[in-house]
């Protein structure tokens, strides 16, 4: 019953519709991906001397506060008029990632919203 289940899934992963879903599949997986990178990226970034992770006291706190507070810290970075105010920037490598994660996701949401609109077209078809 398990694998007819399974074979069951499969199959509309074959059909048009799955050709459609599977690119939004791929892309929400990459953004997964670049969401923990870029969370990874600015705790390394804080934890030097006078960053915001020792700021905080964030190496002293447990893997998953640390994980989760860097990926707050990332994504509340991501638009261009982020939190100016919220999140200050103190060392070089901290402005340098976030110019970085700016441009990253200026560009990343051009694509998406490229992909979205040639998946509706296709759509239409």
């Amino acid at each position: 019953e398990g694998f007819n289940f399974v074979e069951g899934r499969l199959t509309i992963l074959r059909t048009e519709f799955g050709s459609l879903i599977r690119p939004v599949f791929y892309v929400l997986i990459l953004m997964a991906v670049s969401v923990h990178v870029l969370g990874s990226l600015w705790f390394a970034a804080g934890h030097v001397e006078g960053g915001w992770a020792m700021a905080e006291g964030l190496h002293e706190m447990p893997l998953g506060r640390q994980y989760t507070r860097s990926i707050e810290w990332a994504l509340s970075r991501l638009p261009p008029s982020a939190l100016r105010f919220n999140v200050e920037l103190i060392t070089a490598s901290e402005r340098w990632l976030g110019i970085a994660g700016t441009c990253a996701a200026l560009i990343c949401s051009s694509i998406f919203v490229s992909f979205v609109t040639n998946t509706m077209a296709n759509v239409a078809r």
